[in-house]
């Protein structure tokens, strides 16, 4: 909630309004009680923490930004207050929520009805979990360096090309990948394709710990002939 007029100058002033309230008592709760007794466990061992993600899921949290037609809020002042309370004592478990929330703002944006449907609502409920891949060796953060390949062939594309720290990877459902089409090589050939787990020529790297978010696998992606089924969903 925006308060206009607040105090001696004309800036607004920002309040948590009675959802985030509300969101930030039980999460507060649930973090003290049920995550801190494990964040230097967690930490420790650098594991995936599925017990956690799975107490994530049972709150209902990863719905929370998500619009109201797949069971969330559609609140990111709600998810903002989530994660800084969870981040107060794990901040492992804290980027389960974040990495959760990748994909779904361009699926939102540009994905198809039937997309939406198949996946905003399982990522909602923790039904389904899924990873963003972008970064390449080359190019680092700057993304119209990129050189992975989308080519199209019968029924769909074939994308080929490499990724590095790609977060999630080794547990995620599908990823959205980056890549250009056509020849092209401008930020306008750039695409995102919805690369399913098993989809032929997906392969995970290993897992490199890049300091931060221990329990937070990023891995490479090689792949080479890797296919994906229909359209891409980002231009």
């Amino acid at each position: 909630m925006t308060v206009l007029g607040a105090g001696t100058s004309n800036a607004p002033a920002f309040a948590l309004g009675e959802e985030q309230r509300q969101i930030r008592q039980m999460v507060r709760r649930l973090a003290r009680e049920r995550v801190a007794p494990r964040a230097d466990a967690i930490d420790r061992t650098a594991e995936y923490p599925q017990d956690m993600f799975e107490l994530l899921r049972e709150a209902g949290l990863f719905a929370i930004p998500f619009p109201a037609e797949y069971g969330g809020t559609g609140s990111m002042l709600s998810a903002a207050v989530a994660i800084e309370e969870l981040a107060r004592v794990c901040y492992n478990t804290a980027y389960l929520l974040v990495v959760q929330w990748v994909p779904f703002g361009a699926i939102l944006a540009a994905g198809t009805e039937q997309q939406k449907q198949r996946l905003l609502g399982p990522l909602a409920a923790g039904q389904l979990r899924g990873a963003f891949s972008t970064t390449e060796p080359q190019s680092g953060s700057d993304v119209a360096g990129i050189r992975t390949r989308a080519r199209r062939c019968e029924g769909g594309y074939r994308i080929s090309g490499s990724k590095i720290w790609c977060t999630n990877s080794p547990v995620a459902d599908f990823v959205l990948v980056a890549a250009k089409t056509g020849e092209a090589d401008t930020t306008g050939a750039i695409n995102l394709f919805i690369v399913e787990r098993g989809s032929k020529g997906f392969t995970v790297g290993r897992h490199e710990d890049d300091g931060r978010a221990r329990c937070a696998f990023v891995p490479p992606l090689p792949r080479r002939g890797l296919r994906s089924r229909g359209q891409p969903n980002w231009r």
